[in-house]
């Protein structure tokens, strides 16, 4: 027993020292080294302080000024802000924001962003969704508030000042929005373009400005079951989303979409091409003239978008991201276009949309189109397609007749409507 207890001893003894003669192995770092110059090297602390001073290359960066930039800031610091530790200090709510703006801004990938901003490429993927998330909830309630019969009471007079539609409370549309194949996905996301998509569906008012979003249904789902299961379309069937109710024999209170909705009630369509060449010339001519103005109030929503893939970059190819964070991103985006939109005019900033940004009118009533327009499909949003069954009630096509009457009867009438419609005008 003493021999195979001194023989351990010996054994042990030679361990101790053989690890006294190696030389101490170099801790491997926890953190990179371009990190560690975040500080002194990072876009945020940099560039972004030399352009603060310079307006027009901030606002290229960021789509908005320092002021709105710093405002934003301050709404979000208390649910952005984390706890510095022993080790490091947390990343500032605003560099937060700066980061993500950029990223929708520029619609470069999450890599590039770490690397600009000289982040853990991880920082980033976690950071982004949580600043959407705070934008939805935080500035999305002032941006878009509850809808409530007042509110749609005002964009109905808006939109009869405006776009000469009257009773009209807002346009809708649906996009699809590109995104990357999702793993163990299926065909849960493949749309009849050939991509991979998400369905965005919004309401716009008279000023470009979305009153209402809904993200989230699968791309493939573009046929009769999408309108009735996204939210608005549920709302609407359950009367939930405080509408007014028009005088009885007055002209009713709608939205207006294209073809790819159903005639209800309260969605009024285009009539059909067929339509267009039956009856006798007034019959005609009345139909015509109603596709006319139904589009110049429609084509609010269109340009909405435009503007949304415009001035967000993100849109402009898939979105590379997990299905739950591609959804913050929408969301947050439609807040933000409302945000600054709504600043357009107010400010002295420069603005958000310029006249020439969006579809308008010549002195003629043609159409001048949006140079967003000029991108088409390639962009990362998509028409739809068809939303619905192409079923109707009597009254729907009454309420549609109704208004066409209207709108060639002394009181309805645009001078220039006739004019554009004899040379054929397509919106």
């Amino acid at each position: 027993m003493n021999i195979e207890q001194d023989e351990e001893e010996e054994l042990l003894l030679a361990l101790l020292l053989q690890e006294e003669q190696e030389p101490e192995r170099r801790r491997r770092m926890w953190v990179r080294q371009p990190v560690l110059r975040r500080q002194e090297m990072g876009e945020f602390r940099a560039l972004m302080a030399q352009e603060r001073e310079n307006g027009s290359a901030f606002h290229n960066a960021y789509r908005m000024s320092p002021e709105a930039f710093d405002e934003l800031t301050v709404q979000l610091e208390p649910a952005l802000r984390r706890q510095d530790t022993n080790f490091r200090l947390a990343i500032t709510p605003a560099e937060k924001l700066a980061l993500t703006i950029r990223y929708l801004a520029s619609g470069m990938s999450q890599k590039d962003v770490a690397r600009f901003f000289r982040l853990g490429r991880a920082t980033v993927s976690k950071a982004i969704p949580e600043v959407c998330q705070a934008i939805w909830n935080i500035i999305g309630p002032i941006e878009l508030p509850p809808l409530t019969e007042e509110s749609w009471l005002e964009d109905a007079a808006e939109f009869e000042r405006r776009w000469n539609f009257p009773h009209c409370l807002g346009a809708i549309d649906g996009k699809h929005i590109a995104i990357q194949k999702p793993g163990l996905s299926g065909s849960a996301f493949y749309n009849y373009k050939g991509g991979c998509s998400v369905l965005l569906m919004a309401v716009a008012d008279a000023d470009y400005r979305f009153k209402y979003v809904h993200v989230g249904a699968f791309g493939r789902e573009h046929d009769s079951t999408v309108f009735n299961r996204c939210g608005f379309g549920q709302r609407l069937a359950r009367s939930e989303l405080n509408l007014p109710v028009a005088p009885e024999g007055d002209l009713p209170n709608c939205f207006v979409g294209d073809e790819a909705f159903p005639l209800r009630e309260t969605i009024m369509r285009p009539y059909p091409g067929r339509a267009l060449d039956e009856g006798d010339d007034a019959q005609q001519t009345r139909r015509k003239v109603y596709n006319y103005r139904l589009s110049r109030a429609r084509r609010v929503v269109e340009n909405a978008f435009g503007i949304l893939v415009t001035k967000w970059r993100i849109f402009r190819q898939p979105i590379i991201a997990k299905t739950s964070t591609v959804d913050d991103i929408v969301r947050a985006s439609c807040v933000l276009h409302n945000f600054l939109r709504r600043r357009d005019g107010v400010s002295n900033d420069r603005r958000y949309i310029e006249v020439n940004d969006v579809d308008h009118d010549d002195r003629d009533g043609n159409v001048v189109p949006g140079p967003w327009r000029a991108h088409g499909e390639a962009m990362g949003l998509r028409d739809a397609g068809r939303l619905a069954a192409n079923t109707y009630t009597r009254a729907a096509a009454s309420a549609r007749d109704k208004l066409a009457e209207y709108f060639v009867s002394e009181q309805g009438r645009l001078p220039w409507q006739e004019a554009v419609v004899r040379r054929g005008a397509r919106e």
